[in-house]
């Protein structure tokens, strides 16, 4: 983000971040989004946004940017605006130091009782059930207490962590370098790539001197030190972020809808659809990954599983026909939804660009086939983690 070079002073300026729709007016694209609750986090955001990144996804408005600088990511909190005395530290979600330790605790939450029939372990594209997982999967559920539970993830209370300091802040990853600074591009990289973060920070006024930002604590002013800025002005400044990446997501689906323009969902539409309304199972396998033929394929997936597609898989087949239609496309463009289940795909559903044309002149034209159907705990951008879901 620009900011003038003077090294005396910091020279700020507001950059609107705001997408363009074609034909479609923003708020036409926008009008259905859903309030944010735990349904909405789980059929709607990949399972690694639940773990890692709801308030970024969410964060818009006016906020002040300060990015980790040579090193460290901290930004120090005072009750006085010279900056004296103790402080605490906003580190990352979920993530406030005092003195060097941690001053958060985990959320409450007690899983409960649960029948052996409604609990899942869910891995990427893939959810077993506790009755059929081997021992090493079921000990991943029993050992967990709860802390990996997607009813536990989700829920809207646990956004800022259970932290004696409660001010409006935001911390986001992004690749260095990368074209945009999404979620979903740093949860995307290749483990060499230089990834860095930054702290959003919702703020009342910035001193004259920019030493630091007023920011409410706990319905008090508070000051946020920003001065290491002065020597590195480009690492910080306001931006005004028009839609979040959650809504941004999601009028990017609304298009698609309205456009019917994804070609490998168009494809799955016209030649998988019938082949599951006739129950042909040869046909279904040419587009869905099965045991047959997929069983031992790698693709660097933590315990992947493969569907297994035969004459007593009507559930299954329940689920393709209820999701192979654009009204059911999810706004992280990774499937689309079923009955309770989700159709994945490996890689996200994209329109036609030019980037896309000359991939398929130089490789081919990829049938993306749909590698899983699982429940919503089982939709991830890169995440191999184990999320358990407890039906209720």
């Amino acid at each position: 983000m620009p900011c003038m070079s003077n090294p005396f002073f910091v020279f700020t300026t507001f950059i609107v971040l705001s997408l363009s729709f074609n034909s479609f007016s923003d708020r036409e694209l926008i009008k259905d989004l859903p309030p944010i609750t735990s349904e909405t986090i789980r059929w709607n955001m990949p399972a690694d946004i639940w773990l890692y990144g709801i308030p970024a996804y969410l964060m818009k408005g006016k906020l002040y940017r300060v990015d980790e600088i040579e090193g460290v990511r901290g930004v120090s909190i005072f009750d006085n605006p010279k900056l004296t005395g103790e402080s605490f530290q906003v580190v990352s979600n979920f993530e406030l130091e005092k003195k060097g330790e941690s001053v958060c605790k985990n959320f409450p939450y007690e899983r409960g009782e649960y029948k052996a029939e409604d609990a899942f372990i869910c891995f990427r594209y893939s959810c077993q059930s506790f009755k059929e997982a081997i021992l090493d999967h079921k000990n991943l559920l029993i050992n967990s207490n709860g802390g990996s539970d997607s009813n536990y993830l989700t829920q809207p209370e646990r956004f800022y962590g259970n932290c004696p300091y409660k001010l409006d802040y935001y911390y986001h990853l992004f690749v260095v370098g990368a074209e945009e600074k999404t979620i979903y591009t740093a949860f995307e990289a290749d483990i060499h790539d230089n990834k860095q973060s930054s702290l959003y920070f919702r703020y009342e006024d910035i001193d004259k001197e920019e030493n630091y930002l007023v920011v409410n604590v706990n319905g008090k002013k508070h000051y946020a030190d920003i001065r290491r800025c002065k020597k590195n002005p480009s690492k910080c400044g306001k931006v005004n972020i028009k839609y979040s990446e959650f809504e941004r997501d999601w009028m990017k689906m609304k298009q698609h809808q309205k456009n019917k323009d994804l070609d490998d969902l168009n494809l799955l539409i016209k030649e998988l659809k019938p082949c599951v309304m006739k129950r042909d199972i040869a046909c279904i396998k040419k587009y869905v990954a099965n045991k047959e033929t997929d069983e031992g394929m790698e693709h660097g997936e933590y315990y992947y599983i493969a569907l297994d597609i035969n004459e007593k898989s009507e559930d299954l087949f329940k689920e393709l026909e209820a999701c192979l239609s654009y009204d059911k496309l999810l706004p992280h463009l990774y499937g689309m939804r079923g009955i309770d289940k989700v159709c994945l795909f490996q890689f996200r559903l994209t329109g036609p660009s030019p980037e896309k044309t000359r991939r398929e002149e130089k490789y081919g034209k990829r049938v993306m086939r749909i590698m899983g159907v699982a429940y919503p705990e089982a939709v991830r951008i890169n995440s191999p983690y184990t999320i358990h879901y407890i039906r209720k």
